[in-house]
Order: C-alpha cells, then sequence, then structure tokens
C-alpha cells in the first residue's frame, strides 16, 4: 500500500514534500502518506452516476480488507495535496495468514531479487 500511494505521489502530485507515518493506535495499525501536491477528487462520477477509480486506489483497498482493515482518501482538487490512510488490525488471522504468503512468495521470488514483496 505504501509502494503504490508513493508512487501515485511520483507520478500525478506535482508535491514537492511528502510524509509517510506508521504507528499503532489501539488495536489497529495506521499508515498515512500524505502529500502537498495538486490533489484530487477521489470520488468521480461518471454522467450515468457510476463511481469512477484508479486501478491504484481499487488495489490499494482491496489489500487493506484482504486484511480486515480499509483504506481512507482525503484529497481536494487545487493544491490541497492528498492523503492516504489503511488502517488494518494490529493483530488477526487476517494478518498471520497474509503474513504466511508474503513469506513463501518472498523464498519463492529468492534472495537478491529486484521484486518487492512487502508483508
Amino acid at each position: 500500500i505504501a509502494q503504490e500511494a508513493l508512487q501515485n505521489v511520483s507520478k500525478h502530485a506535482g508535491a514537492s514534500r511528502v510524509r509517510v507515518d506508521l504507528y499503532q493506535r489501539g488495536s489497529e495499525v495506521v499508515l498515512e502518506v500524505a502529500d502537498d501536491g495538486r490533489g484530487f477528487e477521489p470520488r468521480l462520477t461518471t454522467a450515468g452516476g457510476a463511481l469512477v477509480t484508479t486501478y491504484g486506489l481499487a488495489g490499494m483497498r482491496e489489500r487493506a480488507e484482504l486484511i480486515g482493515g480499509r483504506l481512507e482518501v482525503f484529497s481536494r482538487p487545487g493544491g490541497e495535496g492528498t492523503r492516504v490512510r489503511a488502517v488494518v488490525p494490529a493483530r488477526s488471522e487476517a494478518v498471520r495468514s497474509e503474513a504466511v504468503r508474503s513469506e513463501v512468495a518472498r523464498s519463492e521470488v529468492g534472495a537478491g531479487s529486484d521484486i518487492g514483496v512487502l508483508p
């Protein structure tokens, strides 16, 4: 999630600063990526009323939900920046299962690979 959020800042935000925070809040772990870029409208809709989202945001949301969490996006066009916040349980079976899958994927990729697998 952090990697995708930082990639979005690099590609789209036009930001001069970005901040990454990772902390525990009670029974949750919170990741926040905030920038001072141009911002965007995170809930664009088509003329027919269907919600339009980007693959990057959808992927981050899906990753958070897979481990029992949620993704929050705060942004507004006009240079007010963007904040992406992922909130996940600090301890849960879903988190442990995802860590095991990541460890397996890491061992399959092999040491010294350029491919990064985030737990």
